[in-house]
């Protein structure tokens, strides 16, 4: 007589911990990577040192916000022959004392061109070109600032002009109390184009000692 067999076969999903990367068992390589970060582990001689606090101190310029004719923003658009009244404000952040201030213009375009071509184009207040006329704000007795005497750097080229060598005594003095929501009015400056930029003219400020 035949009998009916019932075959039962149990099948089992491999432990992620038998399998092998390069021949190697995953759990051995997981030993090997808890090994190397407790090697990389820093092993302190001594406490942290006493906590040192410093303060970055910085003296910052920019142009002011009011349009024509007041002294405040660079027009983005000048008329050729019209003057341009500029402001430059300073204020501080981490002086405990006021900080005696000369201002840096920077003139440059994208042909990176030098302070020669900037001389033949921009003329101060007087129709003088190759000048900028400055004064310590407000205003009453502006000096002829020379472009040409500035100097070229970078590349591309830009035309750095140091007014306080020029004119050590145009100076601004940037005390504690101007900060970023109470800037202090520092230069009033006037030029305008008397000759034809080929491109967009860009000018940047910044305070020295």
């Amino acid at each position: 007589m035949n009998t009916n067999q019932i075959e039962t076969r149990a099948y089992s999903r491999p432990s992620r911990w038998g399998r092998k990367v390069a021949g190697i068992p995953v759990s051995v390589l997981s030993i090997l990577a808890v090994a190397v970060i407790v090697a990389a582990a820093i092993v302190a001689l001594g406490p942290f040192s006493a906590p040192v606090t410093q303060t970055a101190q910085t003296i910052f310029a920019a142009t002011g916000s009011a349009a024509e004719p007041a002294f405040g923003q660079i027009e983005p658009n000048l008329v050729f022959g019209s003057m341009d009244h500029v402001l430059i404000q300073e204020w501080q952040s981490g002086y405990t004392a006021p900080v005696t201030t000369h201002l840096v213009i920077r003139i440059s375009d994208s042909a990176g061109n030098l302070c020669a071509y900037f001389a033949g184009v921009i003329a101060d207040s007087s129709g003088t070109l190759g000048k900028i006329s400055l004064d310590v704000a407000p205003a009453t007795a502006f000096v002829a600032v020379s472009i040409s005497g500035g100097l070229d750097t970078g590349s591309p080229s830009k035309c750095v002009i140091d007014v306080g060598a020029q004119f050590p005594a145009k100076s601004f003095s940037v005390t504690t109390a101007m900060i970023s929501s109470a800037k202090g009015n520092a230069f009033n400056l006037q030029w305008e184009y008397l000759g034809a930029p080929a491109n967009p003219v860009v000018y940047e400020f910044q305070a020295e000692a």
